[in-house]
């Protein structure tokens, strides 16, 4: 099982728009709320596309792509081809990545796997994992926005992926080959795949990375085109795709000729996770808060509860009326619909009596997306 160190991801703040009116001591109910749990996946156990932030929540509940993550224990020889990385690779156990897309350009790879409850994927002797990791996904592709017909695949990628499809012949048959230790190369598929109205065809990519500094994997595709030949096939390097050094990165020329000679990153429409599987819990609107409200306030603590249309985690902001910035009091990353935290908590510092406090409410979906609550002004009793 892989050990884990905390990181919370926040996203920024519009408070001043809020502020709403004041809530006295003594208001709200003491009954408060029963906390309603339900039972989605552990936000402990599940990563939402973590190469490229392409995290719209916006898809339907069966789409995207699911990946095991390995790693390489420090000792084992270095790949040379993605099969080494499952051979004397270790699982991360416990923990699936979900993909929207394939899509991530050349870019610096500079942070680990963060789970939806914020905490980092480690490897077993407590490193996160920047180099030398390989994901092995897992889907089914149709046809989404595309027309029926014949189909060549091609990957762009840093280092070695490797892209196969089961046609229902007894097992995976490889598409695209672009494994190897290698800068940004675009390889491409040497024969063409048809695919048909209704069709869901079994799909792998396998990928890894090998030392740090760059990253790169997208999934294309075009109509077959006479032999299926371009230009770029086979050819490579950081910069010759994307501007790597810009934020965001920069499409190159040659990633331009790509696009004009009719490739494209496939859109998340083709892509559905295998059928076992049956949701993708990245696949989720930002909840909607309704009711914050204070439960009880005492002279040095204060209940609040609200509510959101969906299972979601349950942080509480404050800071001293109209005095120096927001800081976070509470953060539960259980997944309920009711929420009632009491402040303060180990995360937040005391409150002081008879004190006049702004508070707000921030509760995130398992797509990681958030929604903050309108802002009380809480005073506590003498």
């Amino acid at each position: 099982m892989s050990k884990f160190s905390q990181k919370r991801l926040l996203l920024p703040l519009a408070i001043a728009a809020f502020v709403s009116g004041c809530i006295s001591p003594d208001s709200g109910s003491e009954s408060g709320t029963e906390v309603d749990v339900t039972n989605p996946p552990d936000p402990s156990t599940y990563v939402c596309n973590p190469l490229n932030d392409d995290n719209d929540g916006q898809g339907p509940r069966d789409q995207g792509l699911t990946a095991e993550l390995f790693y390489l224990e420090d000792g084992v020889a270095l790949p040379s081809r993605v099969a080494d990385m499952f051979d004397r690779g270790v699982q991360v156990e416990d923990i699936l990545l979900y993909f929207n897309r394939v899509h991530i350009p050349t870019r610096p790879w500079d942070r680990g796997f963060v789970t939806v409850s914020g905490q980092t994927v480690q490897t077993n002797d407590g490193d996160t994992l920047y180099e030398y990791f390989a994901v092995r996904m897992s889907g089914r592709f149709q046809l989404g926005n595309l027309p029926a017909g014949a189909y060549q695949f091609a990957l762009l990628s840093d280092d070695g992926a490797v892209m196969s499809m089961d046609f229902g012949n007894g097992g995976y048959e490889t598409v695209v080959d672009n494994d190897g230790t290698h800068p940004t190369r675009f390889g491409c598929g040497s024969y063409p795949v048809v695919i048909e109205e209704g069709d869901k065809i079994p799909f792998q990519i396998e990928y890894y990375q090998g030392p740090r500094y760059h990253i790169a994997l997208s999934l294309m595709v075009r109509p077959w085109v006479d032999d299926g030949s371009d230009s770029e096939c086979g050819r490579q390097g950081n910069s010759r795709f994307f501007d790597s050094t810009q934020d965001p990165v920069v499409a190159q020329p040659a990633y331009d000729g790509l696009l004009a000679r009719g490739w494209a990153p496939v859109e998340p429409e083709s892509f559905l996770i295998p059928e076992e599987l049956v949701e993708n819990p990245c696949n989720e609107a930002a909840p909607v808060i309704s009711n914050f409200s204070v439960v009880s306030a005492g002279s040095d603590t204060v209940t609040l509860q609200w509510t959101t249309d969906i299972p979601a985690s349950s942080q509480i902001y404050f800071r001293l009326q109209d005095v120096g910035s927001y800081e976070i009091g509470a953060d539960v990353p259980a997944l309920v619909t009711n929420h009632q935290v009491v402040l303060p908590t180990p995360l937040g510092a005391g409150l002081t009596a008879n004190t006049n406090y702004e508070m707000f409410a921030r509760s995130a979906s398992s797509s990681g997306l958030s929604s903050d609550s309108n802002v009380l002004i809480v005073r506590t009793r003498r």
